[in-house]
């Protein structure tokens, strides 16, 4: 995924997340990435900008998961970071 910013509140074009503590129940399987060169290869590869205005696409996590686009959980090792199953998102991460 092309690098993201996290914001407090949700503006339009926001993808809202739902970060779950249970693997088996997130949609995305998300591992942090330290290279934004590294989160293009991959949607499951997020690298996290500090500012909004230079990142490609801006998240605002939810506490409900029936109001979110998406749900994740954040893996420790980037073998792991993957989709799980078929999800209408699925190939859109990247733009």
């Amino acid at each position: 995924m092309p690098s993201i910013s996290i914001k407090n509140f949700q503006s339009k074009n926001d993808l809202v997340v739902y970060e779950t503590d249970v693997e088996s129940s997130a949609d995305l399987l998300v591992y942090k990435t330290s290279s934004k060169l590294k989160a293009l290869e991959n949607e499951a590869f997020w690298y996290i900008e500090n500012f909004e205005n230079s990142s490609d696409r801006s998240i605002c996590f939810s506490n409900s998961k029936a109001a979110a686009d998406l749900s994740i959980h954040y893996v420790k090792d980037d073998a792991s970071a993957r989709w799980q199953g078929e999800h209408p998102l699925k190939g859109k991460l990247k733009s």
